[in-house]
Order: structure tokens, then C-alpha cells, then sequence
């Protein structure tokens, strides 16, 4: 029986993992599951925040491991820190086969700020990723195949020859 795929999208926030994330989903008729919009909708349902801050990171992996379990492919993407590496490494890779895109992008963290500055708490959420953003700037040593794709202006490699890249890893 074939394994199923875990399409991992990581990089520094900013980097186009969502936009890839969405269209490699799209391309390769595979369902997208986005961190952020998990975290998005517990706000919304339990706002301002939920009181464990880790509900939402839990819940993601559970998912990845409940998809991947019933033999469903996925394409996610997710801002993945040093810290992050044992857990994924322990759970991930059993399941199936995970290919890690990392997205690089030199204006990544000008783009992240774009697009979050009138957070509410932006201060805080900007502190936190300047001073950690050595974790995420390499992909993570998790032991499977890592494609690079540069997102300053598109994809290079393009989106079909990184689904060829995808399939063939």
C-alpha cells in the first residue's frame, strides 16, 4: 500500500508559506492545512485567546497524524522553530513520506510586518520572531528530503517543477 504525502511548507514568517502552501495544494489536487487559520478560528470561537497556549500546536499535529493515519496527502505550512525539531521528527515521519519545501525570502520579515502591524499585540509578536529568527531561517534537521524554493518573486523553482521535485523526492 502506498504511504501517504506530507507536503511540509516552512521559512521565516512572511516567506510565502501560505500563498505556496495553497497553490501547491491547488496544483497537486491536495488538501491544505494552515496553522494559522486553526489558530484564527479558536480566536474566533474563544477570543481574545485561548487559555492554553498550546492547543492550537497540539491540534495541528493531531490532525497532520489523523489525516496521514487515514491514508490522506496534505500540503501544510507552518513557521517551524529549533525547538520543533524532535517532536516532528518522532511523529512525522512515520506516517508517511514528508518532503520539506522551505521557502527563503530576503524581504520575508518586511512582508510579515506588512501584513500584521495593526495586531493588537504586534509589539509583542514582533520581539519574538526578531529574536528568534535564527530558528527558522534553515529548514529544520528532521531527516527528510528538503526542496528550497526562493518566494522574493514568484518561485524559483517554478510551481510545476517543484510539484516534479514533490514526487519525485
Amino acid at each position: 500500500m502506498a504511504r501517504p504525502l506530507l507536503v511540509l511548507i516552512s521559512g521565516h514568517p512572511g516567506a510565502g508559506k501560505t500563498t505556496l502552501g495553497r497553490a501547491l495544494g491547488d496544483a497537486m489536487d491536495l488538501p491544505h492545512l494552515n496553522r494559522d487559520s486553526m489558530r484564527a478560528g479558536l480566536t474566533f470561537t474563544v477570543a481574545p485567546a485561548p487559555a492554553d497556549p498550546q492547543l492550537v500546536w497540539r491540534t495541528y499535529l493531531d490532525t497532520i497524524e489523523r489525516w496521514m493515519g487515514a491514508g490522506i496527502s496534505l500540503v501544510t505550512d507552518q513557521t517551524l522553530y529549533t525547538g520543533m525539531t524532535d517532536e516532528l521528527r518522532a511523529r512525522l515521519p512515520p506516517l508517511g513520506d514528508v518532503v520539506n519545501v522551505h521557502c527563503r525570502c530576503p524581504h520575508a520579515y518586511e512582508r510579515w510586518v506588512a501584513k500584521t502591524q495593526m495586531w493588537p499585540q504586534f509589539a509583542e509578536v514582533d520581539a519574538r520572531v526578531r529574536a528568534q529568527a535564527h530558528e527558522f531561517t534553515d529548514p529544520l534537521p528532521l531527516g527528510v528530503p528538503v526542496i528550497e524554493v526562493e518566494t522574493s518573486d514568484g518561485y524559483d523553482p517554478r510551481l510545476d517543477r517543484l510539484v516534479e521535485l514533490i514526487r519525485r523526492a
